[in-house]
């Protein structure tokens, strides 16, 4: 369907056949009355078919700006193309597509839903890889694909320290948190944020490298994270 309306039911194609068929006999309000209906039927079918892509969450933003999930739990919904997509993987796990309108579900959409303790969200900060495959079961081409962050607290307290961000552009306050109590070999999230003024996020120098340091004696390992935007 697709095909024919983007390469035959087209204004280039269709109009001069029409101007030839009818042209000699039909007026030329009703000429051009038969173009602009084929035009309006076109754009009519075109909005039917969903092709684009989007993710969303029943999250709001916490801490740093991150969505937030207190308990780990998150459900994801959003749009994709019924052309392109035979698959949705998210972080590997499969979502439910929606081909077509039956009852609540609307054609075009998709949703995951992932409950407390199932795993799909750990404890910190966690990447979530929405790609939509042209296969099924998460095979072929990957022809989209969306990202998001969700941070999980950890729970307990935390206690602001310092550090020091090397790249060409310094931002005008960096902080790292980091747990209030730690176990030796045992891994901790730690947080460095660099910020503006205001205490907005500083998103100019994000893809660059934070050196840390311990003031008591501590050997960090790595000593050096990356910033992501």
């Amino acid at each position: 369907m697709l095909h024919l309306v983007n390469n035959v039911f087209t204004s280039p194609r269709l109009d001069p056949l029409i101007t030839e068929l009818i042209g000699g006999w039909a007026s030329a309000a009703s000429v051009t009355a038969v173009k602009t209906y084929i035009n309006d039927r076109r754009a009519s079918v075109l909005s039917q078919i969903p092709v684009t892509y989007s993710l969303a969450t029943n999250l709001t933003a916490g801490t740093g700006g991150f969505l937030q999930s207190a308990t780990g739990a998150v459900t994801f919904s959003g749009n994709f193309s019924v052309v392109e997509t035979r698959s949705l993987r998210l972080n590997g796990q499969a979502a439910t597509l929606n081909y077509r309108t039956l009852g609540t579900a609307v054609a075009g959409t998709w949703s995951y839903a992932a409950s407390a303790g199932s795993g799909f969200l750990g404890k910190g900060l966690n990447r979530v890889t929405a790609e939509f495959f042209d296969g099924p079961n998460g095979t072929g081409n990957v022809v989209n694909r969306i990202l998001t962050d969700i941070y999980v607290p950890e729970g307990g307290s935390f206690t602001g320290v310092q550090g020091t961000l090397s790249a060409v552009t310094v931002p005008d306050t960096v902080t790292l948190q980091a747990p209030a109590t730690y176990a030796p070999g045992v891994p901790v999230l730690v947080r460095v944020d660099a910020k503006l003024p205001g205490g907005a996020l500083e998103r100019g120098v994000w893809n660059r490298t934070a050196s840390l340091t311990a003031s008591n004696g501590l050997t960090l390992n790595p000593s050096k994270i990356t910033l992501y935007n």
